[in-house]
Parts: C-alpha cells; sequence; structure tokens
C-alpha cells in the first residue's frame, strides 16, 4: 500500500489563511473531495463573512505543487438580485 501524501488546504475568505498543518490523504481525488467540504464548511460556518466579502475560496497544494482550486463567488445581476456560483480548477 501506498504511502499517504501530504496536502495543504488553504483558504481564503477576503482574509488568505495558509495552511501549515497539511493532512495526510490517500491521493489528489481524496484531496479534491476533501476541498469541496472544506469550501462547504466554510459556507455553512461563516455565511455573513461570505456575503460580506463576495467569495470563499480553498486551493490545495501538495509537495508537487497545486492540485485544485475551488471558489464560491457572488455575482450581481441586478441590484435585488444575487447568483451565487462555485467554480473549480483542477490543476
Amino acid at each position: 500500500m501506498a504511502a499517504p501524501l501530504r496536502f495543504d488546504f488553504h483558504t481564503d475568505d477576503g482574509l488568505p489563511l495558509r495552511d501549515r498543518e497539511g493532512v495526510e490523504l490517500k491521493d489528489e481525488a481524496q484531496a479534491r473531495i476533501e476541498a469541496v467540504r472544506v469550501l462547504g464548511g466554510l459556507l455553512q460556518d461563516a455565511p455573513l463573512r461570505f456575503w460580506s466579502s463576495g467569495q470563499l475560496a480553498v486551493e490545495v497544494e501538495s509537495d508537487d505543487g497545486p492540485v485544485v482550486r475551488l471558489r464560491a463567488v457572488t455575482e450581481r445581476s441586478s441590484p435585488a438580485t444575487s447568483v451565487v456560483a462555485l467554480k473549480g480548477l483542477t490543476m
């Protein structure tokens, strides 16, 4: 069985926070799944911060470099309407 890999989950809700501890996971597929969970947790735990900053982001890095970046952003289409978009980029 392969040794677990270390992944860092950096977050940005208007204030960037670098992950200094990291998480050991089986592979990059597991890291992408965890990135979705982290972003969902940020949205659940700090919804007012999301609405005030207009975005939340999670960027995952391994020792080999960037793995994935997920962002939740608001886009105003009119003064009364906001659209929430989830965007992901696999690196």
